[in-house]
């Protein structure tokens, strides 16, 4: 089973590229959350933000015009707390924030799971409404909010927001 839907992952993965590769796309990094696994090892971790971004593509025959805000997302280095690690990326048009997803939450019991995963929505909320990784603290939620904040700060500054 597990050789199975490893294929179709490989597959999968290479149909994604292939058209990304036509549409001139750069794919973007793979994140450091693994699927059915605990904290990631330290190979799967990425050692600093990763900004992706498209390319405007030229149309011969056509005028070029000024491009609109392409949409970005950059990933946060992940973020060790001693409940785990925490890591985040971030949706972006222009010098907007229009998403933050956490990518990977304190996972070292189900109390810092349960702890993370109600702490995140709001985490989410205060980040967009701020524009900034200037957010407040979710109570209970000390190191999990710490770490948000730091890898949502060098997401940030890798995008140059």
């Amino acid at each position: 089973m597990r050789a199975v839907t490893a294929l179709a992952v490989g597959v999968a993965s290479a149909g994604a590229l292939t058209v990304s590769w036509i549409e001139g796309l750069r794919p973007v990094v793979a994140s450091s959350v693994a699927v059915g696994r605990g904290r990631p090892s330290p190979e799967e971790q990425p050692a600093a933000a990763v900004p992706t971004t498209s390319a405007p593509r030229s149309h011969p025959g056509k005028a070029a015009t000024a491009p609109a805000a392409v949409p970005h997302v950059v990933q946060g280095p992940s973020i060790q707390t001693q409940y785990g690690s925490v890591q985040v990326a971030v949706d972006y048009k222009g010098t907007r924030i229009t998403d933050v997803v956490a990518l990977h939450l304190t996972d070292s019991s189900g109390t810092s799971v349960a702890i993370s995963a109600s702490a995140a929505p709001e985490l989410r909320r205060e980040a967009l409404a701020a524009q900034s990784a200037h957010i407040d603290l979710v109570s209970g939620a000390t190191f999990t909010s710490t770490a948000y904040a730091q890898s949502l700060q060098a997401a940030l500054d890798a995008a140059h927001l």
